[in-house]
């Protein structure tokens, strides 16, 4: 019974460390995204970064605020 609790626990730990680092890379791109949103709102002109290993998702979010960030300058 002991071994199954460590086990168990174990587990529990290797789980919840995936989870960190899961939760890190995607809040990095995002975080950054944020930033470069406020920046554009400032007038600023951002452009994304992202790398390959990034979620499929959150690079094509960067390509489309890249996008959008290019449009607005070129209008103003």
């Amino acid at each position: 019974l002991r071994i199954f609790a460590l086990s168990i626990l174990g587990l529990m730990l290797l789980v919840s460390a995936e989870g960190w680092i899961a939760g890190r890379r995607l809040a990095r791109p995002l975080t950054l995204l944020t930033s470069a949103a406020t920046a554009l709102a400032r007038g600023e002109r951002e452009h994304i970064e992202v790398a390959t290993g990034d979620p499929e998702e959150v690079r094509a979010l960067a390509v489309s605020f890249n996008h959008m960030s290019g449009e607005i300058h070129a209008q103003t």
